[in-house]
């Protein structure tokens, strides 16, 4: 920039002038358009390649690669990047080799810490049957159940689900199980084992560790089921004659491990000879299928009310729309059942619907259970006559319920009626009977004829 006096500028002079800033000014639009194009194309679109990449490397592909060469400091640049990719995938598969190798502690810790098959108890009069299934998922959680007998007439049960996942879920699962199955041993109530045992995991627990946990007692003898909710899953029970299975009401303890001295709540269940009794963990009704859906209740009932001859058969009922509904997704969580039947022998027999005063059908129904199990022609007569009785005290139009289970030394025939009747046992004789019993529920009044046979 100049400033001259005006006078001092010929006309001539100024045309020079002019002249001179124009080419000044078209030299110099060339000079920056040139500088524009070569920043453009040697800095800009490498910056914008590299930035493309980076992305890349930030949304997970790991197998992405910086190469740009535009310049010596691109080059670098570009070696470097590729270096630091090439230094953190192998920190990856080194931290992928110790995370399965920590899983597949995790799953030994499990696996070895359960009762196998053979510890299962198996009683050889058939009074009870037992048949446990452990998922793992991919990540190990804490799951775990127990089986076994303090003494010869009760059988001890549970199946629970430790927080957390991986290496310390299965610490602590087997911490937890070795405390409380060493104080089932003792034979104490259920609702004492729980205490204890949550006094001991109270001692030396972490703030993530707990266990949730359905715990019962079942005297083989009487079918009397004593049981303990810590904040589990409700077991669902099947009556010998029941299509489904329905959620066994019961109050909720708290976990264990959490809360030191709190009271655990048991109640007792009345198990008939052929009743079913499933116990499951979370993992179960949480298994989602690609659309992140859970398997849910609804469906549980569904794959349950299927038929089951044999217990055996149960969990594999279960796991078959199982694996359905969540194939193509990965499992998050365990996935633990525990199935158990009382007087297991018991399964033979059936159901009728009937008035009292039409006693046919289940007359019929004794003849053909009896006989298939081989028992003897007096052993039928006398309990057909027991039941024309019973039902003889009933007034005619009565609608009565009859469910028969039998095996080959015992039957067991119940008969549900309405509230509203009197008790047909009251000063009733029945010969032959070895026990009578009467006892009221929420549907009706249920009354039990036993018999042994043979």
């Amino acid at each position: 920039v100049g400033v001259l006096p005006l006078g001092d500028l010929s006309p001539m002079g100024m045309g020079r002038l002019r002249s001179q800033l124009l080419t000044n000014s078209l030299v110099f639009l060339a000079v920056f358009a040139l500088v524009s194009f070569l920043l453009q194309r040697l800095v800009l679109s490498g910056i914008s390649r590299v930035n493309k990449t980076l992305k890349r490397i930030a949304e997970g592909d790991v197998g992405a690669r910086v190469d740009v060469a535009t310049s010596p400091e691109f080059v670098s640049l570009s070696t470097g990047i590729n270096a630091m990719l090439d230094s953190l995938k192998r920190l990856d598969d080194k931290e992928d080799a110790r995370r399965d190798k920590e899983l597949e502690t995790a799953r030994f810790i499990q696996r070895n810490a359960l009762p196998a098959a053979a510890d299962i108890p198996k009683p050889a009069g058939g009074e009870f049957a037992v048949c446990p299934c452990l998922i793992p998922a991919a990540s190990v959680g804490g799951d775990f159940y127990d089986v076994l007998m303090p003494d010869a007439d009760h059988l001890s049960f549970m199946v629970a689900a430790v927080s957390g996942s991986g290496v310390p879920a299965a610490l602590s699962m087997m911490r937890a199980l070795s405390v409380i199955r060493s104080f089932a041993r003792s034979g104490l109530a259920p609702d004492e084992v729980l205490a204890n045992a949550n006094r001991v995991l109270c001692e030396g627990r972490t703030a993530e560790m707990h266990v949730s946990l359905v715990y019962g007692s079942l005297q083989v003898s009487t079918g009397r089921l004593t049981c303990v909710n810590a904040g589990h899953e409700a077991p669902l029970l099947q009556h010998l004659g029941e299509q489904g299975y329905s959620e066994l009401k019961m109050e909720k303890s708290p976990v264990l491990g959490a809360i030191e001295g709190v009271r655990f709540v048991s109640e007792e269940i009345q198990l008939q000879a052929g009743d079913r009794l499933f116990l499951y963990t979370r993992g179960l009704l949480q298994a989602q299928d690609p659309q992140k859906q859970d398997f849910g209740m609804a469906r549980l009932l569904a794959a349950l009310g299927g038929k089951a001859t044999t217990l055996a058969e149960l969990p594999p009922l279960v796991r078959k729309p199982l694996r359905r509904f969540t194939e193509g997704a990965e499992q998050q969580n365990d996935i633990t059942m525990l199935a158990l039947e009382y007087g297991c022998m018991m399964r033979r027999g059936g159901q009728v619907e009937l008035r009292a005063g039409e006693p046919q059908a289940l007359n019929r129904l004794l003849t053909e259970s009896l006989e298939a199990v081989f028992a003897a022609p007096l052993d039928i007569a006398a309990l057909q006559q027991a039941a024309s009785a019973l039902l003889a005290a009933l007034p005619p139009d009565c609608p009565v319920t009859a469910t028969l289970g039998c095996n080959e030394t015992q039957a067991e025939l119940r008969f549900l009626c309405p509230d509203s009747v009197p008790n047909p046992l009251a000063g009733l004789h029945l010969p032959g009977i070895a026990s009578a019993r009467s006892e009221s529920r929420a549907e009706g009044t249920l009354i039990t004829l036993s018999k042994t046979l043979g």
